[in-house]
């Protein structure tokens, strides 16, 4: 199986999205649980992708298209 690209949904770069770091987006249901965090079901993936780091710093606040100029 060859190596699979799309562009990051944060950066633009190449990014893998077979590998298991990367991050994707998905649709979910959620319900709120009884003693915090939640319920997903139904999940399905909508196509888009990205880096761990990219997520990691978007998470920080840190826009990532901007992130040559901190």
């Amino acid at each position: 199986m060859a190596d699979m690209t799309v562009s990051c949904v944060f950066c633009g770069r190449p990014v893998n999205p077979n590998l298991r770091e990367t991050y994707r987006t998905i649709e979910a249901f959620d319900r709120p649980g009884k003693q915090g965090g939640s319920d997903v079901v139904l999940r399905k993936p909508t196509g888009r992708y990205a880096h761990p780091g990219c997520v990691d710093m978007e998470r920080a606040g840190i826009n990532v298209r901007q992130e040559t100029l901190v």
